[in-house]
């Protein structure tokens, strides 16, 4: 496990997030987030038969939802999995695989470092 600063991360997080079509800005939470309730059930992977079955309940507002779940509940944030990878000019990028609604979270909770895994 390895530690980074949260603004750097930042500096890669897209905004908007897209989740199946469904986008989510930073903005769109902060408006939102004392309205909805908090979403314990964690976004099923996409080879999930559930989520294709019950794919309409995955809208704004459950993510949204399953945000404000980490915020309320930091001890529950794991590791992001993320992927390091250079640009044509030898620039570092960096993409999510997987821990959008936790780094939000990390975002929102004002955190200066959050841990990450490295998927090869």
């Amino acid at each position: 496990m390895y530690y980074i600063e949260v603004e750097k991360l930042k500096q890669h997080f897209p905004n908007p997030i897209c989740w199946d079509g469904i986008t989510v800005t930073t903005e769109d939470v902060i408006a939102n987030i004392e309205h909805i309730k908090e979403i314990e059930e964690p976004f099923p992977y996409q080879w999930d038969i559930e989520k294709f079955l019950n794919h309409h309940k995955y809208n704004k507002e459950w993510h949204i939802g399953r945000i404000k779940y980490f915020i309320n509940h930091p001890e529950k944030i794991e590791p992001l999995e993320l992927i390091f990878e250079k640009d044509e000019n030898d620039k570092e990028k960096i993409k999510f695989y997987d821990g959008c609604h936790r780094f939000f979270a990390h975002i929102l909770r004002n955190d200066i470092m959050c841990c990450y895994e490295i998927k090869p």
